[in-house]
């Protein structure tokens, strides 16, 4: 009989089952946001490449002006019911009409015509401009970003809190970190992950697992691929107070 030896933490639990020779078998269990996310290839558009270990999302082709397709964050990303995880995505290479946000695995991201928070209800985007949209509609408009921004995304989902299930930003431009963005207008966009305040709202099913979302996008013929990077570490950016960093 042999002895097994198995280091790991709540985000990679495994279990070993087998009764016979040759019947061995691990399969993982972890709830997921642990560390290690990655886009997943599974959930994206087929016009989006990933590289760099699928921690890079591109979008290269231009097609009829409609490039909009959408890739989902991996397993290891999901942000379940009453969690509280901050993720953190650099712009690599910029594009009109990008966008980051949430959606849940009934996004039709397939569809290239279906950019992020525009057409179907199960995501929700902020664009390039600052705009963000949900379901084909403008709810707010925040703070645009540029290349080579390091954007912070903070969601919570506790939906039994009014007003607290729902997701901030915040930018990093040459080395200066900004105020977390929501839905205050009183206080120029601003809102509290924290407190779960004024925080952009996440729709679709309620009780659905949300994954962080990205549209590349190529905006023109010939023009600049869009690119968002994940970040595996939140540097000198401080993480809000009960919220875990997922790298």
């Amino acid at each position: 009989m042999a002895n097994f030896k198995i280091n790991g933490t709540t985000s990679d639990k495994v279990i070993i089952t087998g009764t016979g020779p040759g019947s061995l078998k691990i399969t993982g269990t972890g709830g997921g946001g642990g560390g290690g996310w990655t886009w997943d290839g599974t959930y994206k558009a087929s016009d989006i490449v990933l590289s760099n270990g699928n921690l890079t999302a591109s979008d290269p082709v231009w097609s009829e002006g409609y490039n909009n397709g959408t890739v989902l964050g991996n397993t290891s990303a999901v942000v379940n019911l009453s969690e509280h995880k901050m993720f953190s995505i650099e712009v690599t290479s910029f594009s009109s009409y990008m966008a980051l946000g949430f959606a849940n695995r009934s996004f039709n991201f397939a569809d290239s015509y279906n950019a992020l928070g525009q057409a179907d209800a199960n995501g929700v985007g902020v664009r390039t401009d600052g705009v963000v949209y949900y379901g084909n509609t403008s709810m707010y408009v925040a703070s645009s970003y540029q290349a080579g921004d390091i954007i912070d995304l903070a969601v919570g989902t506790d939906v039994l809190l009014p007003g607290a299930t729902g997701f901030w930003y915040r930018i990093t431009r040459g080395g200066y970190t900004g105020p977390w963005l929501g839905t205050d207008s009183g206080s120029g966009g601003l809102g509290d992950p924290v407190t779960g305040t004024y925080g952009f709202p996440l729709y679709g099913v309620v009780n659905e697992s949300w994954y962080p979302a990205v549209v590349p996008n190529t905006a023109s013929p010939g023009g600049a691929a869009g690119a968002w990077t994940i970040l595996t570490s939140a540097g000198s950016r401080s993480v809000p107070a009960g919220y875990t960093f997922v790298g």
